[in-house]
């Protein structure tokens, strides 16, 4: 063996110094940033609340609206339907060709069998004429009841009087529903995953105030925990940008 390849075997012998290895590491400054990681804020998480349906209800209706003191006019639901503009032109086609210029919307919808859906939205014209309404079920986790969405269609239906309509089925995974009727074209159900609503949410937050900034990322951060969609939070983005 010449004194090259004995070089060689000495250098691939020699042990590497644990001290230096840790000490580069403990000095690398994506190590620090990891170590100093933290979690979004969670105004939720803060006050120990547990946002459910009936809550999440509540807030997808104050954000939908333009007469509630968020500053977001009827920006919400145009960047929500802008996410579900394909399917809606598939299946709801009256709804994706209406103008509107003023949201109302109301939570626990009462029909004439006295069941309730869960969010009833009516969309009007600069003179705050109706022009099409958009009912959702809201199902985090719970399953359905017997003919509950098409008991919401026929209800909605009979309401609308002719206008545009559709029932949207809202789930964690956009699952359709169990008892939906799809002959029923008067109005029909569409099957909508909570990604869209978070992506609506995500696209709002730059344009959004401060204080509207940081409910909107609480509220997406907090979903997107507990429906288990955690590549829609900010932990899970700033993680992966880190690692």
């Amino acid at each position: 063996m010449d004194n090259q390849e004995t070089e060689g075997v000495a250098a691939s012998n020699e042990e590497v110094d644990p001290h230096h290895s840790l000490s580069e590491l403990l000095s690398n400054k994506t190590y620090r940033e990891l170590t100093e990681f933290q979690e979004p804020f969670d105004m939720f998480k803060a006050m120990r609340h547990h946002i459910g349906e009936n809550e999440s209800s509540a807030i997808i209706r104050f954000l939908v609206s333009d007469q509630e003191t968020h500053g977001l006019g009827i920006q919400f639901l145009r960047s929500w339907l802008a996410e579900i503009t394909a399917e809606l032109r598939g299946k709801c086609m009256g709804l994706p060709s209406v103008d509107f210029e003023h949201v109302t919307a109301e939570v626990e919808w009462l029909t004439t069998e006295d069941r309730r859906l869960d969010i009833l939205i009516c969309l009007r014209d600069p003179s705050s004429k109706p022009v099409a309404w958009i009912g959702i079920e809201n199902k985090h986790w719970a399953a359905e009841q017997p003919r509950q969405v098409s008991h919401y269609q026929e209800a909605l239906a009979e309401h609308v009087n002719g206008l545009p309509s559709c029932v949207l089925f809202l789930t964690p995974s956009g699952r359709n529903p169990e008892t939906g009727s799809s002959p029923f074209q008067s109005c029909p159900w569409l099957a909508v995953s909570y990604v869209s609503l978070l992506q609506a949410i995500k696209r709002l937050e730059p344009g959004a105030s401060a204080d509207v900034r940081a409910f909107l990322a609480s509220f997406r951060n907090h979903l997107a925990a507990n429906l288990h969609h955690y590549d829609m939070s900010d932990v899970d983005q700033s993680l992966k940008h880190r690692v």
